[in-house]
């Protein structure tokens, strides 16, 4: 996640937000160590546009796509 255009897949966790919670904590955890994680969602929150895409594997929710573009 950085400057510019973006995008990710990640695994369905059961719903929109739980698949997006695990790509930050696993974005963060990657690139940010070390930082403080809620203070760095508040800017993100703010900064950041995004939408994203279920994906279906036979008739299956398997994957979440997200793609957007920051304001850094």
């Amino acid at each position: 996640m950085g400057a510019g255009d973006w995008h990710y897949v990640t695994p369905y966790s059961g719903s929109p937000q739980r698949s997006l919670d695990a790509l930050h904590q696993a974005e963060f955890a990657a690139h940010w160590a070390g930082q403080e994680y809620d203070t760095l969602r508040d800017e993100i929150d703010w900064r950041w546009t995004g939408k994203y895409v279920l994906l279906h594997t036979h008739g299956e929710p398997t994957h979440l796509g997200i793609f957007g573009r920051s304001g850094d």
